[in-house]
């Protein structure tokens, strides 16, 4: 348990990082081009894991496995949708 709050910690502090730093990149019209993509990637991809990972007990608690089912469901959604955001995959 005392891991998995350090994982939290970090990536909260990665996500709350990144977004604060774009924020104020495109607020001051800078354009980074690439790396700038890259650096949402990686702060959009913190954040969704985060949520995941502390979503986890509480999906793994619930009395029905449907629930459990879902929320890998929606987990591995998520995940894919961040890294392929504005792909088309169809």
């Amino acid at each position: 348990m005392k891991d998995r709050n350090k994982v939290l910690g970090i990536l909260a502090f990665v996500a709350l990082f990144l977004a604060g730093v774009m924020k104020i990149l495109n607020a001051t019209n800078l354009n980074l081009g690439s790396v700038g993509t890259v650096l949402q990637i990686i702060g959009e991809l913190s954040l969704v894991l985060t949520v995941v990972i502390a979503a986890h007990p509480f999906a793994k608690g619930l009395k029905s496995i449907v629930w459990y089912i879902i929320y890998w469901v929606l987990a591995i959604i998520a995940v894919v949708g961040v890294v392929y955001g504005g792909v088309t995959l169809i």
